[in-house]
């Protein structure tokens, strides 16, 4: 005899005069041996078991605490075996049942002092989870009316859950930002990969964006490039009248000819200006700011050319200041770790060889190396505003964090309000006493 689980899904091989496994994910049951003209059938499990019924004896029926109840009968002067999965009315039942089950769970658990947070990201758990057993109940089933009801109420549920969620963690990002200081100059977005980003601020443009600038307009080349059937291995002439000052690691000069490639990446890893502003020329700015409207980016705007130490460049200079958000850059940067822009690998790995890293390398070094790793970033800063965008991964999880102070250039805080963001994402408890709270 063989006997089963709960899944209606079932494999059985009949090899010649050996061995029979059957299985069912995820357990695999038994073994048994039958003779060379073994054959399987599968049908539903009837009502009652019995010899009428099946037409094969004996029936042993195993039940299992929680799950449906299936069997599987063989004669043993038969070479026959037979399974059966139980008909989708009682499948539908189950999952009925466990979502009023997953439901009740998250109406018992109680709000109490200090413990909020945790008890709506575990209710909200638990209503996710109950939703998706109801969208398993086919529209035929007699349950999917009152189905369809539930799953509205439960909706309703995870919505208010999310809200209260939402406020906490605003909550605490400003509180982060007021740490060491005024929290009015801070600007703070976080996202993970899939799923909700949380902000301080993110909705109102930092004083400058400096060099952060330079992504949105990698962002645009890798999608025109895509777009024109161009390369970028294409040959690019650097005009003279784009100079301007750049770091002493620079390796893009006027008069020389790059590929398209080696000047985005040039403008992300080592802060080009010179790249950058060539690019712009290469662009134009009305292809460059539409492109960024069509992505949904409205106060994304590349508006001027980028200025070294004292040189301007020569010609089309611009008409204003350039403008972003930390809310819109970090969803763009998300866009590219989820490679939903053409090419977005050769952008992922200017970003990982960035040379400049002060700021969220730095910050992240006091993390234990096998939960947190820095995976990229583009900073920024000039007189008004120092910053950085970054993907970080936390236990295993993708995050894109960007953050701003204005008219400051403390790389100190800077670095603490990245430690102070990515220590809740990785603990998800009050900032101020994490073993990580302090830092240079």
């Amino acid at each position: 005899m063989v006997w089963v689980g709960s899944e209606s899904r079932w494999v059985a091989k009949a090899g010649i005069g050996g061995l029979v496994l059957a299985a069912c994910y995820p357990l695999v049951l038994r073994a048994m041996s039958l003779a060379p003209s073994s054959h399987v059938q599968t049908r539903d499990l009837p009502q009652s078991l019995g010899p009428a019924e099946t037409g094969l004896a004996p029936v042993r029926l195993i039940s299992l605490p929680g799950t449906t109840q299936m069997a599987i009968a063989a004669d043993p002067l038969s070479p026959a075996i037979q399974w059966w999965r139980p008909p989708s009315d009682t499948l539908a039942r189950d999952a009925y049942g466990l979502a009023r089950r997953l439901a009740a769970q998250a109406v018992a658990m109680q709000v109490g002092r200090g413990n909020g947070q945790f008890v709506w990201q575990r209710q909200a758990f638990l209503w996710r989870a109950a939703i998706a057993q109801l969208q398993t109940i086919p529209p035929t089933s007699p349950l999917a009316t009152l189905a369809s009801h539930e799953q509205r109420l439960y909706a309703t549920r995870l919505a208010a859950v999310t809200a209260r969620l939402e406020a906490v963690e605003a909550d605490v990002l400003g509180q982060i930002a007021g740490r060491l200081g005024s929290p009015r100059i801070v600007r703070i977005s976080v996202c993970p990969l899939m799923g909700t980003c949380r902000h301080h601020q993110g909705q109102v443009p930092p004083a400058s964006p400096a060099s952060l600038i330079k992504m949105p307009i990698a962002f645009v080349l890798l999608q025109q490039v895509a777009a024109t059937a161009s390369d970028l291995g294409d040959s690019i002439y650097i005009d003279p009248h784009n100079f301007t000052e750049n770091g002493a690691q620079a390796r893009i000069f006027v008069d020389r000819h790059y590929s398209l490639g080696q000047v985005m990446a040039r403008m992300i890893d080592e802060s080009n200006n010179i790249a950058t502003n060539q690019l712009i020329d290469y662009l134009g700015w009305a292809t460059l700011n539409l492109a960024l409207q069509q992505q949904g980016f409205a106060t994304i705007q590349v508006r001027t050319k980028l200025v070294g130490a004292e040189t301007s460049p020569t010609q089309n200079m611009g008409w204003a200041a350039n403008t972003l958000t930390t809310a819109e850059l970090t969803d763009l940067m998300r866009s590219v770790y989820a490679r939903r822009v053409p090419g977005a690998e050769h952008l992922i790995r200017a970003l990982a060889t960035q040379t400049h890293r002060d700021f969220g390398y730095e910050a992240l070094r006091a993390f234990p190396a096998q939960r947190v790793a820095w995976l990229g970033e583009k900073t920024g800063q000039n007189s008004q505003v120092i910053g950085s965008t970054l993907a970080v991964r936390v236990d295993g999880q993708v995050y894109l964090l960007t953050v701003t102070l204005d008219r400051s250039g403390n790389q100190r805080r800077l670095r603490q309000i990245l430690r102070d963001v990515v220590s809740y994402l990785l603990y998800r408890e009050p900032l101020l006493g994490s073993p990580l709270a302090q830092g240079s």
